[in-house]
């Protein structure tokens, strides 16, 4: 799979928006990672696609079609009823409703399906397919009911080809190209236009005299958690167990091995018989009908089994030949691993001259 730029460059938050920032930041780079060894560069993906509906987390382009991803990476259990995202946290009794209804902020569904629709009128397309894929190994998704996406799913069971190929969409590959390009230039465009928005906006109204900018109040969504208690739970005694015990407990017997296999070998100056294959030596190697050449060999020490056009001959030794035609002759030799290896000599047959 091949990654497009980033349509919208992570900048380092601060502040109270920290977890909820840094937090979709490592979802989406654990996608890209699944994604990349899923598919191959036939496809593109587009992070952090801006439209006038909104952000789309990810654009996956490909042969199949157009694929509108949004990212969630939290932890807990998840109940989906159709537009409605219960999720309870692992360290509070208390239900998160992630609905248009409930809340003032849009559910993952509804965010996906309304910036799709306006991708699918920018691109010109018949369908954009949408999928909301949670990227935490520690959620649980207890339910999914009437989904109003193509998928609901953990990374571990998403599976961009099969949604796709339920559309029956085939796209070429410079059709994939300008799909990726039209992305880029109207997240630009949009761009541009909340930028220059936001600049009337700041000219028309102006601060008062004395005015001193204070931190603007935490959100009302379920990802708002206190830095500290992020940086806290950023310690894991699992991963300090693998990094600092179960790695070197695997690592130490392995090289151990490796050094009574190889040291021994290096030492005494021999190599494998990879760095040395067989030699087959033909002298003369162009004789007249009824003379005669002699056909010798160099093989690896290791060598099991030797043999001459079918015929097993000695490790070390010669043989003499009187062929009447010209004629090759293969030594093929078989290592103590059962590999073989070959080479190759041609005794050619000259006839006798008329005096």
């Amino acid at each position: 799979m091949r990654t497009g730029q980033r349509i919208s460059k992570p900048q380092r938050p601060v502040g109270y928006d920290e977890l909820a920032r840094w937090s979709g930041i490592d979802g989406e780079r654990r996608l890209k990672r699944r994604l990349a060894a899923y598919l191959t560069d036939e496809w593109h993906l587009y992070e952090g696609y801006l439209s006038s509906k909104g952000e789309i987390d990810a654009v996956l382009v490909g042969p199949l079609g157009v694929l509108a991803i949004e990212i969630k990476n939290v932890k807990g259990s998840l109940v989906v009823d159709g537009d409605n995202y219960e999720l309870t946290r692992p360290d509070e009794e208390v239900y998160y409703m992630l609905d248009g209804g409930q809340t003032k902020q849009r559910s993952p569904s509804e965010q996906v399906s309304e910036t799709s629709e306006s991708l699918r009128k920018t691109l010109g397309l018949p369908y954009v397919a949408t999928a909301v894929v949670f990227t935490n190994r520690d959620l649980i998704v207890k339910s999914v009911k009437k989904r109003t996406v193509d998928s609901v799913s953990k990374l571990g069971n998403f599976q961009p080809r099969s949604i796709l190929q339920k559309q029956g969409t085939r796209l070429t590959e410079e059709q994939c190209i300008e799909i990726g390009q039209r992305l880029v230039a109207d997240h630009k465009a949009t761009d541009l236009r909340r930028a220059e928005s936001k600049a009337r906006s700041q000219q028309a109204t102006p601060p008062p005299i004395g005015y001193q900018q204070t931190a603007p109040p935490p959100p009302r969504h379920y990802a708002a958690t206190p830095v500290r208690q992020y940086k806290a739970a950023r310690f894991s005694w699992r991963r300090l167990l693998k990094r600092f015990i179960t790695v070197p407990l695997v690592l130490s017997p392995l090289a151990i091995i490796l050094s009574l296999i190889y040291l021994p070998q290096y030492l005494s100056g021999t190599d494998s018989p990879a760095t040395h294959p067989p030699v087959l030596i033909v002298t003369p190697n162009t004789i007249r009908r009824g003379g005669y050449a002699t056909l010798s060999w160099q093989v690896p020490s290791d060598a099991k089994k030797i043999t001459l056009n079918n015929e097993v001959v000695q490790l070390y030794g010669s043989k003499t030949v009187s062929p009447r035609t010209t004629t090759t002759y293969r030594l093929v030799v078989t290592d103590s691993n059962g590999i073989e290896q070959f080479s190759e000599g041609t005794v050619v047959v000259q006839s006798n001259l008329r005096r």
